[in-house]
C-alpha cells in the first residue's frame, strides 16, 4: 500500500470518449476521454486465442502506475499489474487501469461517483473487443475501486464478476478508506475473494475475510480462497508487494485459483 510517484499521462484526443490505440511490444495503449478535460491511459493486452473473459486489473496503494505510450508501466511492482501477463496465458483479455490524469485524493476518488462512471466507460470499450465477461480484479485498494464500479453499476453498463485480493478490509493508522466504505450490499454479480492466510498487512488481515464475505449478501455466488505458501519478505514489508501481502513466491497459484474461478462461474 505504499504511495506511488504519479507520472501526469496526458494526449490529444481524437474522438470522443476515445484516443488513438497505439501498438506497442508490451501491448497497446488507448486513452479514454473520462469528463471535461480528464483522460486516462489504459494498457490493453490480448490473448494468442479468442478471449475466455476480459478482465480490468486494479492496482493498490493510490493506483498511479504511470503507464505510458510504449506500454511501459513506472511503477509495476504490484501483485496484479506485475503479473498481468499470467492473465493474458489464462486466455484473458487485460485492462491495467490507471488513475485519471487529474489532482485529486485518491482515496476519496476509488468511492466517489465519477470512479463508477469512469469504469463505465471503460467496460463499454471492453464490450467493443470482445462478446465476452467483463470482470473487474482488484488487489489492497485496488479492490475499493472494483467494489464500487460492481456496486454502482447494474446489466451491460456493469461487470459480469468481481475479484477482490489482499484487499483492505481493516482500518489504517490514517483513517483511509476500506472496502467497507463501499455498499457492499449493491453488488449483486459473482464476487470471489482471494487471499493470503498468513497476510500480516494490519488492514487486511485473514481474520478480517469471513465478515467481508458475510457483507457482499446479494452476490450471486461468492467464495473466498485462502493461499498458502511463499514468502514473508523483509521485516517491514508486511503491506507492500514483497510479502504474503502481495502473493510473494505464489503469484502465479493465485493467480490460477482467480481465473479458474471466472471461467467456471457462468
Amino acid at each position: 500500500m505504499k504511495r506511488m510517484k504519479r507520472r501526469v499521462l496526458g494526449s490529444t484526443l481524437l474522438c470522443i470518449g476515445l484516443a488513438t490505440s497505439v501498438q506497442t511490444h508490451a501491448g497497446s495503449v488507448e486513452t479514454l476521454q473520462l469528463r471535461d478535460g480528464v483522460t486516462q491511459n489504459i494498457l490493453i493486452l490480448k490473448p494468442a486465442g479468442p478471449p475466455k473473459a476480459s478482465v480490468v486489473l486494479f492496482a493498490g496503494g493510490d493506483g498511479e502506475i504511470g503507464i505510458s505510450k510504449d506500454g511501459s508501466i513506472e511503477n509495476d511492482g504490484n501483485f496484479l499489474v506485475h503479473n498481468r501477463n499470467l492473465f493474458v496465458k489464462h486466455g484473458f483479455l487485460v485492462a491495467v487501469f490507471d488513475m485519471p490524469n487529474e489532482n485529486r485524493v485518491r482515496d476519496r476518488y476509488r468511492i466517489s461517483n465519477d470512479q463508477a462512471t469512469d469504469g463505465a466507460k471503460l467496460i463499454a470499450r471492453l464490450r467493443t473487443m470482445a462478446s465476452v465477461p467483463v470482470w473487474l480484479v482488484g488487489t489492497s485498494r485496488g479492490s475499493i475501486s472494483a467494489a464500487q464500479i460492481a456496486a454502482e453499476l447494474n446489466g451491460k453498463v456493469g461487470p459480469d464478476g468481481v475479484v477482490f485480493t489482499a484487499s483492505a478490509t481493516g482500518m489504517s493508522r490514517r483513517a483511509r478508506t476500506q472496502v467497507d466504505d463501499v455498499d457492499l450490499e449493491k453488488i449483486k454479480v459473482p464476487s470471489l475473494i482471494v487471499h493470503h492466510k498468513d497476510d500480516e498487512c494490519y488492514v487486511s488481515l485473514w481474520s478480517q475475510q469471513d465478515d467481508f464475505l458475510d457483507d457482499l449478501k446479494n452476490a450471486a455466488k461468492k467464495q473466498l480462497i485462502g493461499i498458502s505458501g511463499g514468502s514473508s519478505g523483509s521485516p517491514g514489508d508486511e503491506c507492500s508487494p514483497s510479502s504474503h501481502h502481495g502473493f510473494l513466491e505464489v503469484e502465479e497459484k493465485a493467480v490460477q485459483a482467480i481465473a479458474e474461478w471466472i471461467k467456471t462461474t457462468p
